[in-house]
């Protein structure tokens, strides 16, 4: 099972996103994912073209503060992530009509349909905390914001650390998707 901060992980955490609007946060999480080697710079305007895409069909803003954008990709073969913290709020288009707070982004592999809704499901019932969701508005940093979201899934969803030696994405192993 994978686990948010792996797919995720430290370096995908920007604590202040800048943006209130949904497509500018976008694009902001896409290049924070390329500074920080993620994924390549070459693919960015792709992504974020496919995710601004996958946004006209229907918002990824699923209320309660929280845009969970998402696209499936041919081209990579592992998930990435990024989470975003506004303070201000992004105008997301959410379903609930309010302002986002937690932006969850992320980009599954093609042929990996179970993890990736997996993957939403996951997001969806952390999501749902309250606690977790004001916790996660009041991080002043990656630290905390990758500590809550460990607890938040031991805690809520029963995800324990990984084994040693067990497979899955790596938090740091700096290689960019695509490369």
């Amino acid at each position: 099972m994978l686990k948010l901060i792996e797919i995720i992980g430290e370096a995908g955490i920007k604590p202040r996103l800048k943006s209130t609007q949904r497509d500018e946060a976008i694009a902001e999480l896409v290049d924070h994912l390329v500074e920080s080697g993620r994924i390549d710079g070459d693919e960015r305007d792709e992504i974020v073209l496919s995710l601004l895409k996958r946004e006209a069909l229907a918002t990824t803003g699923m209320g309660a503060g929280v845009a969970v954008p998402h696209i499936k990709l041919d081209w990579i073969d592992q998930f990435v992530g990024a989470v975003g913290v506004s303070r201000a709020g992004v105008d997301f288009y959410a379903v609930d009509g309010k302002p986002v707070y937690a932006v969850f982004l992320f980009l599954s592999p093609d042929d990996d349909p179970q993890s990736h809704l997996g993957l939403m499901a996951r997001i969806g019932a952390i999501c749902q905390d309250d606690n977790f969701l004001s916790l996660l508005r009041e991080a002043k940093n990656r630290e905390e914001l990758a500590e809550l979201l460990e607890e938040a899934e031991r805690l809520l969803l029963g995800v324990e650390e990984a084994e040693e030696g067990e497979d899955g994405p790596s938090e740091d192993s700096g290689d960019a998707v695509g490369a």
